[in-house]
């Protein structure tokens, strides 16, 4: 017989639980909801969410499938389908680039790196199809994600039957992980963003090996659960039926019109040009055609005036709670030469 959710989440958090004991034996920790800056490369550092030392992340589905694909790859979708969405991410990028946070978020340094602002995993949390896969450090946010299905009027909803598949919950060792492929620079914390999402679910971005399946990959756990409609609820209240997870953001609404339009912009389509094989410049825009996309000079997907300065207030609101749950941690080095 199968354990439920709830099983499995207290089983996951108590092991996590014993890894914060250790470090809080060992070392000043954080509180929840503060970013620890780390580097990633001698150019970036990223944002990591709570809790600092796991290295233990969670992913969620209500139901379990093989293969276990990043949305871009799914549906069997053709070359050009999967291009004219790498260019949809182009054409996001491009609007984020005018964001006043994105703009101010790519400023800050520590000890003079930059802060790595993430535009395909900010793309993968506002629903368009990237190359992705998410993941979180707090598995109450993975088991948020387990037990409900969504609804195209109502949203999420908690999942209230018994008797459906199976729902699945991964854990994945992402520093053991990171040790078998240390040069994938899409897998990663995604942690505190300009846009609020990724915060709130602790987000972490997960990059396969071209063609391959989550469901085989090395340092990953898999725990099969049944539906409980009592988890579901429990579930579902503690983060207000996802209004926590998902705070109103006015990049929703373009990023959704993003996803669906046939009307593309020239910097996208470099963009995407640059980012894939196979196409180029002429054949790409052959291709499209034949699709009905039409490529212009002109981009359409751009915040107005008012939208732009309704950000910039809200940046500033936001902007010195944030930066008082920021923190970084020096790093020593032995001299190789010894």
């Amino acid at each position: 017989m199968l354990p439920t959710l709830l099983e499995i989440v207290r089983h996951l958090k108590a092991e996590q639980e014993r890894g914060q004991r250790w470090a809080e034996k060992h070392f000043e920790t954080l509180e929840d909801g503060h970013f620890t800056a780390v580097a990633i490369s001698e150019e970036e550092f990223v944002l990591a969410p709570y809790p600092e030392f796991s290295a233990i992340i969670y992913r969620g589905q209500s139901q379990y499938y093989n293969p276990c694909l990043p949305s871009l790859y799914r549906e069997k979708s053709t070359k050009i389908e999967r291009f004219i969405n790498i260019a949809r991410l182009s054409e996001f990028e491009l609007l984020l680039r005018d964001h006043p946070a994105v703009n101010d978020l790519r400023q800050w340094s520590i000890m003079g790196l930059k802060h790595r602002v993430d535009y395909e995993a900010l793309a993968q949390h506002y629903h368009l199809k990237t190359r992705l896969l998410d993941f979180t450090t707090n598995v109450l946010v993975a088991a948020f994600f387990a037990c409900t299905e969504t609804n195209k009027s109502k949203g999420y909803q908690p999942i209230m039957s018994c008797h459906q598949p199976p729902g699945v919950l991964y854990s994945l060792n992402a520093a053991a992980e990171h040790s078998l492929r240390p040069n994938n620079p899409f897998s990663g914390a995604v942690g505190l963003q300009p846009l609020r999402r990724p915060a709130e679910q602790y987000a972490w971005g997960y990059r396969l090996p071209r063609r391959a399946s989550l469901n085989s990959q090395p340092f990953l756990s898999i725990y099969p659960f049944a539906h409980s409609p009592r988890d579901s609820v429990a579930i579902f209240d503690a983060f207000e039926g996802g209004k926590k997870l998902f705070p109103y953001d006015p990049v929703l609404d373009k990023a959704q019109q993003i996803s669906l339009t046939r009307h593309l912009s020239n910097g996208a389509l470099e963009l995407a040009i640059q980012r894939t094989r196979g196409f180029k410049r002429q054949s790409a825009l052959n291709a499209l055609s034949q699709k009905g996309i039409e490529v212009t000079d002109r981009r359409e997907h751009t915040f107005s005036q008012l939208e732009l300065t309704q950000i910039e207030e809200d940046w500033k609101q936001r902007q010195p709670d944030l930066l008082s749950r920021i923190h970084w941690r020096l790093a020593a080095y032995g001299n190789e030469d010894c």
